[in-house]
């Protein structure tokens, strides 16, 4: 017997976005009693919910949102896999960027490219240290376009472009978020 999951858009949408804001009214309120009142810790709560911190709520919250859709991923790679569908691979390989999305969100593994700072600023030259791992990552990208770009063009128009627009705004993201965080960094040594 098959297995369906039914997911309403707008209700899902609207109790994500409910969950960012409200993250995001903690995150502000935490870097007000931060800078302007000027208390460091307020019983722990303070750096629990920074918006630019590692091992904090909003970044748990992201790799719960990563892995939620590597689980999505996975559930259609199996379902296209019981219908004998070719796309299964892409699925679960879908699935699998997403897994190693939410790994790199919760240990920072990208963080730990600035330790390679001695030997790759003899070959690359970027704005900061903690930006090595814009280049790494920038060769997955193009390597995983390149993988997935058939599979992508036989999508539907409207799955195609929303994963386009899902993409440009993640990676869009992390790496001017990463660049605003180096030159604030750089600005302020």
């Amino acid at each position: 017997m098959a297995q369906t999951l039914t997911l309403q858009a707008e209700k899902t949408t609207s109790l994500l976005l409910k969950i960012v804001a409200a993250l995001l009214a903690a995150g502000l309120l935490s870097n007000y009693v931060k800078y302007v009142l000027g208390y460091e810790r307020v019983m722990g709560l303070v750096p629990l919910f920074s918006l630019n911190g590692e091992y904090t709520v909003p970044a748990l919250f992201s790799v719960g949102l990563l892995w939620t859709s590597a689980a999505l991923l996975w559930f259609i790679a199996s379902r296209k896999k019981q219908s004998r569908g070719k796309e299964a691979f892409y699925w679960k390989g879908l699935s699998f960027v997403f897994v190693f999305l939410g790994l790199d969100e919760l240990f920072t593994i990208h963080e730990n490219f600035a330790r390679l700072e001695p030997v790759l600023s003899k070959y690359i030259h970027v704005f900061s240290r903690f930006m090595y791992w814009t280049v790494a990552y920038g060769f997955l990208v193009v390597g995983f376009s390149l993988f997935f770009f058939r599979f992508f063009l036989r999508l539907p128009a409207q799955t195609r472009y929303r994963f386009a627009i899902a993409a440009v705004l993640y990676v869009g993201g992390a790496i001017g978020m990463e660049i605003a965080g180096a030159s604030h960094r750089k600005q302020n040594q």
